[in-house]
């Protein structure tokens, strides 16, 4: 994948991440990357005539890519597994990893 499609590609999955998120928590009374934000000592946002304190959330992600013989080649989310255990199929592929790092603005009626 060349990197200009690799940036288009994140881009609009984070995007579309943030949008779903606004329609999934507008019940919950939060504010998903607000129109204004005051800067200052505490970031705000005018919420029902009030300044709420916006909070930014920082996600870190590690992207992989692999192909080989016995899987498809493809980037995906590479996600963290906790156990007692590791097992590991061994076969002919190659694996490239990179990671990004962005934030989202998050503000909400109440605290």
């Amino acid at each position: 994948m060349e990197l200009k499609e690799f940036v288009k590609e994140t881009l609009l999955q984070i995007i579309t991440g943030v949008k779903e998120a606004q329609e999934a928590l507008v019940q919950y009374g939060a504010v998903i990357n607000p129109a204004y934000i005051k800067e200052g000592a505490e970031k705000s946002t005018p919420i029902d005539n009030k300044m709420r304190v916006v909070q930014d959330v920082l996600f870190e992600v590690a992207l992989a890519s692999s192909s080989g013989e016995a899987t498809k080649s493809g980037i995906g989310v590479m996600l963290a597994s906790i156990g007692g255990g590791v097992n590991k199929s061994i076969d002919e592929k190659s694996t490239f990893t990179t990671g990004i790092t962005f934030s989202v603005p998050i503000s909400r009626h109440r605290w």
